[in-house]
C-alpha cells in the first residue's frame, strides 16, 4: 500500500503522517530528503554544490522522478510507503501517482486541511524549534502554494484537523481504507491518470 498524504505548510500533513507510519509499521519516506542540487561559484570562484528547493513543474517533476525511481525497492521491503509533500501542481503529482499506481493497486490519498489558527499556532512552534526560519515567511510560502494550487479531480478523500487528537490516526486509517476499497470513486482517477 502507498498512501499519499497533502496539504498546505502548517497542516499538520509531516507530523501525522509520521505518526501513521510509525502506529500501522508503514515506511516513512520523508521527500524532504531528496533534494535538487545546482552548482554555483562562491566568491574566490571555487565551485560549490548547493541544494534547491523544488520550484515550477519541472523541478517538481524531477524531484517526483526521483521518488518514483525509489519507490519499487521500498513497496518490496515494506508493507506500506507513506509519503507526504503539498502536491499542489497536476502535472507531477499525476506522474508519481500513476508511477504509484503500477507499483500496487493500494494507493490512497488524503488531503490534510486544517483550520488557520491552528495552522498559526504550529507555525510558532515550527520557529520556536528552529525548523522554520519565520513564521511570516512560512505563511508567505503557504500564500504562494495556495496561489498556484491546481486543483485535484476528482477531489482526494479530504482530513480535516483542529490540532492533535488521540482517535484521529484510526479515524484517518478508516478514511484510507475507505478509499482504497471503493475502486471506482474518489483519487482511483486520478491516480490512474
Amino acid at each position: 500500500m502507498i498512501v499519499f498524504f497533502g496539504g498546505f505548510l502548517g497542516s499538520g500533513r509531516k507530523s501525522i503522517a509520521r505518526r501513521y507510519a510509525a502506529r500501522y509499521g508503514f515506511h516513512y519516506y520523508d521527500i524532504d530528503n531528496e533534494r535538487l542540487h545546482r552548482f554555483v561559484r562562491d566568491k574566490k570562484g571555487r565551485t560549490k554544490e548547493r541544494p534547491v528547493a523544488a520550484r515550477g513543474d519541472k523541478a517538481l517533476m524531477q524531484l517526483y522522478e526521483k521518488v518514483a525511481a525509489r519507490l519499487p525497492l521500498l513497496v518490496k521491503m515494506h508493507q506500506g510507503v507513506v509519503i507526504d509533500h503539498a502536491f499542489h501542481r497536476d502535472a507531477p503529482r499525476k506522474y508519481l501517482f500513476a508511477e504509484a499506481r503500477k507499483l500496487s493497486n493500494d494507493v490512497a490519498l488524503v488531503w490534510i486541511q486544517s483550520e488557520e489558527q491552528y495552522v498559526l499556532k504550529r507555525l510558532q512552534l515550527l520557529e520556536k524549534r528552529k525548523m522554520i526560519r519565520s513564521v511570516a515567511d512560512a505563511l508567505r510560502g503557504r500564500a504562494l502554494t495556495k496561489k498556484y494550487f491546481q486543483l485535484f479531480r476528482p477531489a482526494p478523500a479530504v482530513f480535516k484537523r483542529a490540532g492533535y487528537r488521540r482517535e484521529e490516526l484510526a479515524e484517518l486509517r478508516t478514511l484510507i481504507q475507505k478509499q482504497v476499497s471503493q475502486e471506482s470513486i474518489g483519487d482511483k482517477e486520478v491516480l490512474k491518470s
